[in-house]
């Protein structure tokens, strides 16, 4: 398996509470990501050996039966609910669990976890408003009220402040999100893109609300419609020549 594949997959429900005990999350996580990798109906692995093979780490071996008994209450508490994704890479797991980190860290890994979960497959998203962020950064599917939001993600987040400007840039050199340069309407970002390709595409989209593409636009759509119009046009005489 590439080292890029090698993610613990889980519901962004199983991040709450994750500044008051991240260990209790991650052992949650963990569980749930494994059980459903090897012992689910949807399991890729025949069994813990070739995860472990896989994933290249020491599985926690006297946590097996843990695993299977956690793993499979968790999973059944998802399996029939729609929920929105994100993943943590096992090297980024192991550097956290069961480690003393500072809070700036935690709510870190929760702001990447977060905007891994919106971004998803896409090549760059657009726009991400800071509400959006730090619900998925409190493990919830959508938006929620600013004051159930914890307090410390808020302090993190708070817009224009030097420990959110902090924060971006840690998110930029340790996990490798991508942002442009300059201010931005909203949260611009890519998790797979170079810094060149961002630039682009946002010009790109730039220009596709520009006048000077709208007007190329409408004369394509009214040159396509005037050779539509043509074709009817030479159907409508064959008919009546037919008639006549």
């Amino acid at each position: 398996m590439k080292d890029k594949d090698r993610f613990l997959d889980f519901p962004i429900a199983l991040l709450k509470g994750f500044l008051e005990n991240h260990n209790k999350c991650l052992e949650n996580i963990y569980c749930y990501a494994v059980f459903k990798m090897v012992y689910s109906e949807e399991a890729v692995f025949e069994d813990i050996e070739e995860f472990v093979e896989s994933y290249q780490h020491n599985h926690y071996v006297d946590w097996t039966e843990h695993v299977e008994v956690r793993g499979e209450q968790l999973y059944n508490s998802f399996v029939s609910v729609k929920h929105v994704w994100t993943g943590i890479h096992i090297n980024t797991f192991m550097m956290f669990f069961l480690k003393d980190r500072s809070e700036a860290d935690l709510v870190c890994l929760l702001a990447y976890l977060g905007l891994k979960s919106i971004v998803q497959k896409d090549k760059i998203k657009f726009n991400i408003s800071n509400e959006y962020l730090v619900s998925r950064m409190a493990g919830s599917d959508s938006i929620l009220a600013d004051e159930s939001i914890p307090p410390i993600i808020r302090k993190h987040l708070k817009n224009k402040s030097k420990i959110k400007t902090k924060l971006f840039d840690t998110l930029e050199s340790s996990y490798g999100v991508v942002r442009p340069s300059g201010n931005t309407r909203g949260i611009v970002c890519s998790l797979t893109l170079s810094k060149k390709d961002l630039e682009l595409e946002i010009m790109k989209k730039k220009y596709k609300k520009s006048k000077e593409y709208r007007k190329q636009e409408d004369q394509s759509a009214k040159d396509q419609a005037k050779q539509e119009f043509e074709k009817w046009k030479k159907t409508q005489q064959d008919t009546d020549s037919e008639t006549q």
